[in-house]
């Protein structure tokens, strides 16, 4: 939610202006246009401006400037930096130069870098009130409590009724998960400057955070009502939308806001997301592809990496592969882009590099399910029965609610001439907690190949549907997702599990682990109780609500939702160490 939340706050753009008008070759009226372009968040016109600017007086370093602005705007942050350290160079003594570099390195995730340049922008400018509230809030996301209350406490003697330091509270508040905080703040700060339009976006996150989705779209829309040809706030909306299944409302905004900064590559991407829900894959390719055209060197990978998982969706395995490939090669989120390659491996039954792929992942995460599966299944394809045996008695004791294990372990013992522990195996499968799970072993098969043993307990439930429910199926692949750290996707999984079916206590599940990493405890609250709500019966589910009831002090909650799970599981040692420390700090707060 960094980039939702914090719209452009850093850049400290006050005016708000109609969209449209006439560019001039004046250099002052090209720089004034530029300034209202980017206030809008329009990058091409920004940048259009600036360069023109910039090409009538090379000495401006408000031209410079727009244009480092433009291209944040236009998510091409390589060339931000370079237009912010070229014009630093030149004009060392400029604040609003450092500010605004520090305000990509932000967006970067590189806040010691920010925290750095807008620091040197302070020192050159003390009074500047945005620019501390600016380093308040990097501080903040930088986990840096002690400068973060410093820097508060610098604003609010500055200008503590000032709409500035009530949207650095707000941000500071929205960045913990306080919503309903955030929100309070943030208005605060529409009423004392009720023309900005970042502060209407902000909230809409905020509300969003709260799952306020009506009054989150409203922000959105008022935005839009200020300055039509707003591409941050259609972006907005468009997710908005989304989630709340408006897919074609949410095109419409993609579309309008790709047609104002056609060279956004990030517009491309977000669009490419919603055409892939409705399963308009070779839309989401396209779009993919023009995304990867605009990015410059390593920023192509995430491109490459979504197109070649749109890919595997399509059965285009080898397409995947060279995609996946790129990703790899341009370092992108490595395991994550394994997992993927090794599936595709498989389907082509490349048996020994669906392996590699898996080895490379569990010699990194050694529990990880989805690599002890693939290569399990690998082994067993490729007729290395035993190994395979190995991964996936393995993978049923780290993960005994996946039935997938326990089909292919039953396989592997099958052809080990093991029949009674194949049909063991099998039968355990009735007892995982998860339902079920896509596989591909049909059960005519593995009556076919069992024909004439003592393989009774196949013909006993040959009757069951092997196929997956589609939004557990979603629940599975997110959860995979985010032991691999790849939120953005299991986010994405998620909203379409819930869609499909939204009483899916996995997918809910899932949504609160990201929202706990993203440190949004009380969102994550909410999700873990909507799981608890639909399927009581999982010791996981209250474990992971105590250890969040704990990082916000709510000691009384997290011990009763330990004593849950120990009743479901009483020797369930996670909850019994959780239930201690939970005890041990309310003991220290009396």
């Amino acid at each position: 939610m960094r980039v939702k939340a914090f719209v452009a706050m850093s850049l400290a753009l006050f005016c708000l202006v109609g969209s449209g008008f006439a560019e001039s070759d004046d250099v002052q009226t090209l720089l004034k246009q530029a300034k209202e372009a980017c206030e809008r968040y329009d990058g091409d016109m920004t940048v259009s401006c600036a360069s023109k600017a910039f090409a009538k007086d090379p000495e401006s370093w408000e031209a410079r400037s727009y244009l480092g602005k433009g291209y944040q705007r236009l998510d091409q942050f390589g060339k931000a930096v370079k237009c912010f350290d070229e014009a630093i160079e030149k004009f060392p003594k400029e604040a609003e130069l450092y500010a605004a570099r520090g305000a990509v390195y932000h967006e970067l995730k590189d806040d010691a870098k920010a925290i750095k340049d807008v620091t040197k922008a302070i020192e050159l400018s003390p009074e500047n009130l945005q620019y501390i509230c600016d380093r308040c809030v990097y501080n903040c996301w930088a986990g840096d409590e002690a400068s973060e209350k410093k820097d508060l406490a610098a604003a609010s003697k500055l200008g503590g009724d000032r709409p500035e330091t009530y949207e650095a509270e707000g941000l500071v508040a929205f960045h913990k998960g306080q919503s309903l905080l955030a929100i309070t703040l943030f208005t605060k700060a529409i009423e004392l400057s009720p023309g900005r339009t970042r502060y209407l976006l902000n909230r809409a996150c905020a509300y969003e955070q709260n799952r306020k989705w009506d009054q989150a779209i409203a922000d959105c829309s008022a935005a839009l009502e200020m300055t039509p040809n707003n591409p941050a706030a259609l972006v907005r909306r468009s997710e908005l939308n989304s989630i709340n299944s408006k897919r074609g409302a949410a095109l419409d905004d993609l579309d309008q806001a790709i047609r104002i900064n056609p060279s956004n590559p990030k517009l491309y991407y977000e669009r490419s997301l919603l055409l892939t829900k409705k399963k308009e894959f070779q839309k989401a390719i396209d779009d993919l592809t023009k995304a990867i055209e605009l990015r410059e060197g390593a920023d192509k990978a995430e491109g490459y990496a979504r197109r070649g998982y749109i890919y595997i969706d399509k059965g285009e395995y080898e397409k995947a592969i060279d995609d996946l490939n790129e990703a790899i090669n341009l370092g992108y989120n490595r395991i994550s882009t394994l997992h993927s390659r090794a599936a595709a491996y498989l389907a082509l039954k490349n048996y020994d590099a669906a392996i590699a792929d898996c080895s490379e992942i569990l010699s990194k995460i050694p529990n990880a399910g989805s690599a002890l599966s693939r290569r399990g299944i690998a082994y067993a394809r490729s007729g290395k029965f035993a190994s395979a045996v190995d991964d996936l008695t393995k993978g049923t004791r780290l993960f005994p609610m996946i039935r997938e294990f326990y089909y292919w372990l039953s396989y592997a013992n099958l052809r080990l001439e093991k029949y009674r522990q194949a049909e063991r195996d099998y039968a355990q499968k009735g007892l995982a907690e998860i339902n079920s799970l896509s596989h591909p072993l049909s059960m005519q098969y593995v009556v076919e190949i069992t024909a004439g043993s003592d393989f009774t307990c196949y013909d006993e439930i040959r009757s069951d549907n092997p196929w997956p429910n589609e939004a557990l199926h979603c629940g599975l692949k997110a959860w995979k997702a985010v032991q691999d750290e790849d939120y953005v996707y299991a986010g994405f999984i998620c909203e379409k599990g819930l869609e499909i079916d939204p009483k899916s206590d996995l997918c809910y599940y899932c949504r609160a682990e990201i929202a706990f990493k993203k440190g949004k405890p009380e969102a994550a609250v909410e999700d873990y109780s909507k799981a608890i709500q639909f399927k009581p019966s999982v010791d996981s589910y209250y474990i992971a609500r105590a250890k969040t009831y704990s990082s916000l002090k709510k000691w009384k909650e997290a011990i009763a939702d330990c004593d849950s799970a120990l009743k479901i599981d009483p020797k369930n040692e996670e909850a019994a160490a959780a239930k201690k420390a939970a005890e041990d700090s309310l003991k220290q707060k009396k």
